[in-house]
C-alpha cells in the first residue's frame, strides 16, 4: 500500500490523525485514568513559570469590650481630632496570600511504526500499544502528584514580606511529620494520630484523604478484622458507577504502587492545586526518514503543587530492619 500523498491519500491519513486523537480523548476518562489529580483542586494558568496563590487571615480578629469601643458620639465630645477621629473609623484590616512557585512539567509519550496497516491498530482504543501509551501517562501523573504530596520543601512568596517577587525555599513543618505506632505497621490508632492533627490545625470541613502502597493496605486489613478490600479506593468501574467512596474511620483511602511502603500521606482537597497548562495532545505524524513511517504522539503540560502545608501530614511506617540486621524499637516519643 502506497504511503498517503497530498495529491491521493492525504486526506484518509487525516482521517486517521482525528481517529487517534478521539480514541485517546475517550480513554483520557476512562475509570483507568489517573484520579488523584481529580482528588484535590484545578486551575489552568500558563507560562514558563506560574504562582499558586493560597490565602489566610493576616491579622487576627480582636475582642474588645463593646463598652471600650470608641463611638462617634464620644468623639463628638473629646478632642476632635485626627487620632479620635480614626479611633471610631472601621480599621484597616487585610489578608496575606502566600505564593507557591510552579514550573509547568512536560509529559510525552511517543511510538513510531513503519507499516502503513499499523495506523488500522493505533486508533483501535483496545489496542495494546494505545493502551500502554495511556498507562505511561497516566502513571506519570501519579508520580507528579506523589512528587508534591511526598516535598520535603516548595518556593513561596510570603504576601506579608516587604519582597513578594523573589521566592524562598519553605521546608515543610516537622509538626506536620509523623511517625507509626508500631514497627512494621499501619493501624486504627495511626489513622487517629493523622486526624488529631488536622483538627487541632481547624481543618475539620473537608474531606481527608490517604495514599498508601499495596503493602501498607494488606497491613491495614491484616491488622483489623472490620476492613476489607472493598473499604479502599481503587480504579474499578463501580466505584464511578455507583458514585460512593468508601472510608475507614473518616479517611478516604488510595491505593498506589508509587507510594513507599514505609510511607503514608494524609491530605485534603486544598491543600494542593493540579496546573493544566496545557491540555493532553494526541496527533500522528508523519516520519520522513522512514518510508511509510508514521509516529503517534501524546503530550501534556501539568504541575502539582502543595499550596497549604497544615492541610498535608506526613507519616512514616517504622522498620525493625536495619543495615547489618539490627532492629530498632519504638519510643513513645517517636511515635508521638
Amino acid at each position: 500500500m502506497a504511503y498517503p500523498t497530498r495529491s491521493g491519500d492525504n486526506f484518509a491519513f487525516e482521517r486517521y490523525r482525528q481517529r487517534f486523537s478521539d480514541t485517546i480523548r475517550d480513554l483520557a476518562g476512562s475509570p483507568e485514568r489517573s484520579y488523584f489529580p481529580e482528588t484535590v483542586e484545578q486551575d489552568s494558568m500558563t507560562g514558563a513559570v506560574v504562582y499558586l496563590d493560597s490565602v489566610g487571615p493576616k491579622d487576627p480578629a480582636n475582642v474588645n469590650d463593646l463598652t471600650a469601643t470608641n463611638t462617634m458620639r464620644g468623639f463628638e465630645s473629646g478632642a476632635k481630632d485626627f487620632s479620635a477621629y480614626n479611633a471610631v473609623m472601621t480599621p484597616f484590616m487585610d489578608t496575606v496570600y502566600q505564593r507557591t512557585l510552579s514550573t509547568p512539567q512536560l509529559i510525552e509519550w511517543g511510538h513510531t511504526f513503519s507499516e502503513w496497516e499499523d495506523l488500522l491498530d493505533i486508533i483501535d482504543p483496545t489496542n495494546r500499544i494505545t493502551w500502554a501509551g495511556m498507562r505511561s501517562i497516566f502513571k506519570a501523573r501519579d508520580q507528579l502528584f506523589l512528587n508534591a504530596l511526598s516535598a520535603q520543601t516548595v518556593a513561596r512568596v510570603n504576601g506579608s514580606s516587604t519582597n513578594e517577587v523573589t521566592p524562598t525555599s519553605v521546608s515543610f513543618p516537622a509538626e506536620q511529620q509523623i511517625n507509626s505506632s508500631q514497627q512494621d505497621k499501619f493501624l486504627i490508632s495511626d489513622i487517629s494520630h493523622a486526624q488529631r492533627i488536622f483538627e487541632e490545625n481547624y481543618v475539620n470541613d473537608e474531606q481527608v484523604m490517604a495514599i498508601i502502597s499495596p503493602k501498607t493496605k494488606q497491613s491495614l486489613i491484616d491488622n483489623n478484622d472490620r476492613i476489607m478490600d472493598y473499604n479502599f479506593v481503587t480504579r474499578s468501574r463501580a466505584w464511578f458507577e455507583e458514585g460512593t467512596i468508601p472510608d475507614i474511620y473518616g479517611v478516604v483511602f488510595l491505593v498506589s504502587p508509587l507510594v513507599p511502603d514505609d510511607k503514608v500521606y494524609f491530605y485534603t482537597r486544598s491543600a494542593l492545586i493540579w496546573n493544566t497548562s496545557r491540555g493532553l495532545n494526541a496527533t500522528l505524524s508523519k516520519v520522513p526518514q522512514i518510508r511509510e513511517g508514521t509516529q503517534a504522539y501524546m503530550r501534556e503540560s501539568v504541575d502539582c503543587k502543595r499550596i497549604d502545608d497544615l492541610k498535608v501530614v506526613q507519616m512514616t511506617i517504622q522498620s525493625s530492619n536495619l543495615e547489618g540486621g539490627k532492629t530498632r524499637k519504638v519510643t513513645s516519643n517517636q511515635a508521638a
